[in-house]
């Protein structure tokens, strides 16, 4: 097969959203020295964010608020509940601080899966290719309408009607506004209570839930802690009027629980829909259309993909992070933050080394290596070579592109193992550096794999420890996560 090279970028792993999950999978991968890229469609981290309304506050408190490699309860109080601009800016800092790599106003248009489990990732500046996807397209996707709203009647009460994903301010509306707010979630609660809030105006809100508190608390099982109960807001004299249940288009009129009668549209100023987002289904398909032949059969692998364990799907190499599983209405960022370091885990467990280390290969945490390859190194400018005793079957040295060396690594593993067991365990960090370390110089820049001939040879020492013994030294002076792969006698697809 053919490696595309010059018209596709590859890594080991692309990353689809730099939101609060998709930035916790680029720094744990990073952690764990896996090649990555982010891919965001807008031109800032966490963009979704932008669009929340300004006094939006979080309704986990700070000490509830988990995210890798950051302490909230450094910067902000324990019982604190973070505000919109407060998570933009931690996550602008968390972008920052660890030089994640962040590829912007790169819009993804498809993913495709070869036949030898390589996904091409096609974006409006270039293709991408990578053994690992994890989708970290975030919970708010199409703002959702009850089913009853149809475009005509947005398209006609275009001004009045609006979803809360466009509620910013009320900077427009009359100091006596009548304010409907429907939905029976968090945000619902959220919005009321912010309108209710503001000073200098004598607005009159009303909202259609159609839970109680218990019910509420229920369907938010995943949060410690409710900050917002529906019976605080009626003791502010906010009116329930229930659930919303249907629209009557040719009247204008809206029908609710308690309210069987119906309400006027144009009795209100503004009908703020806080009813959430469709699920990333139409997302999902329009991005894996290709994968299957039928649209039930697409239904099927995106039900299939949608119900992740933890953000491990059952198809290879595909994630999803900060995703809600059918039935769910939101994720945390708590559970994205937890989702992205499982994958990150899975990805580093399951990839022998990866592609392209974020590493110099000539340095580590403690400095540069002391390459010591003696009779049987080949140190030419910034090449490393390993050859057998005789000299005849050199491990490759060449120049530039990323290629996938999964069976070098595994036979540096498998050398620098059996010398590790007579060394001592305290040397193992050290050791298993130096293989990450070379197999990503081998993969860095060997276009060719490997020369004819040599495959076979190698292939042969790898599923010989001892016989590759002879090869390496291993001292070395590194520090740096590593791990001791398995090799199960398969060839990478990239070694066909």
């Amino acid at each position: 097969m053919s490696l595309p090279r010059n018209d596709c970028n590859f890594h080991t792993v692309v990353v689809l959203g730099a939101g609060p999950s998709g930035l916790t999978a680029g720094y744990s991968l990073k952690n764990f020295h896996v090649d990555y890229t982010i891919l965001e469609a807008s031109d800032k981290v966490a963009s979704s964010w932008y669009y929340v309304w300004p006094n939006f506050k979080l309704a986990q408190q700070v000490n509830e608020v988990k995210i890798a490699g950051i302490d909230l309860e450094q910067r902000f109080d324990s019982n604190y509940h973070l505000k919109r601009d407060d998570i933009i800016d931690v996550f602008n800092k968390y972008a920052k601080n660890n030089e994640l790599n962040i590829k912007f106003n790169t819009r993804v248009s498809s993913i495709k899966k070869d036949t030898h489990g390589i996904f091409h990732v096609e974006t409006d500046s270039g293709c991408y290719t990578a053994e690992n996807v994890v989708l970290g397209l975030g919970a708010r996707q199409k703002p959702k309408y009850p089913t009853c709203i149809s475009e005509n009647i947005l398209e006609k009460y275009n001004g009045k009607i609006m979803h809360s994903a466009w509620y910013q301010n009320t900077n427009d509306y009359p100091k006596d506004a009548n304010i409907l707010v429907v939905g029976s979630g968090l945000s619902a609660l959220s919005i009321t209570q912010d309108l209710i809030d503001k000073q200098n105006v004598e607005y009159k809100v009303t909202i259609a839930c159609g839970y109680n508190d218990a019910e509420i608390i229920e369907n938010n099982h995943h949060l410690p802690s409710i900050p917002l109960k529906l019976s605080d807001l009626e003791q502010k004299h906010v009116e329930n009027v229930g659930r919303f249940e249907n629209i009557e288009e040719e009247t204008g009129t809206l029908f609710f629980q308690y309210k069987k009668e119906g309400v006027k549209i144009d009795d209100y100023h503004k009908i703020i829909f806080a009813t959430g987002y469709s699920y990333v289904y139409d997302l999902l398909g329009k991005l894996l259309g290709d994968q299957q032949n039928s649209s039930n059969e697409q239904k099927e692998f995106i039900e299939k993909i949608i119900n992740h364990n933890n953000g491990i799907t059952d198809e290879k190499g595909l994630y999803l992070v900060g995703v809600p599983k059918k039935g769910e209405k939101t994720v945390t960022i708590t559970q994205g933050s937890h989702e992205a370091e499982n994958v990150a885990n899975d990805i580093y467990q399951k990839t022998i080394f990866s592609s392209q280390m974020t590493k110099n290969p000539q340095e580590c945490n403690d400095g540069p290596i002391k390459q010591n390859y003696p009779e049987h190194a080949n140190t030419d400018g910034d090449n490393v070579g390993l050859h057998d005793t005789s000299g005849q079957h050199p491990l490759p040295t060449c120049s530039s592109l990323p290629v996938h060396t999964s069976l070098g690594s595994c036979l540096l593993s498998f050398s620098l193992f059996s010398q590790v067991k007579q060394k001592g365990n305290e040397l193992i960090d050290q050791v298993l550096c130096s293989a990450s370390n070379y197999a990503g110089e081998v993969r860095n820049q060997c276009p060719s794999y490997f020369p004819p001939g040599h495959f076979d040879y190698w292939q042969r020492q790898l599923t010989t420890p001892s016989s590759a013994m002879q090869h390496f030294d291993s001292n070395t002076y590194c520090s740096s996560h590593a791990m001791i792969a398995s090799f199960n006698g398969n060839r990478s697809p990239f070694l066909e």
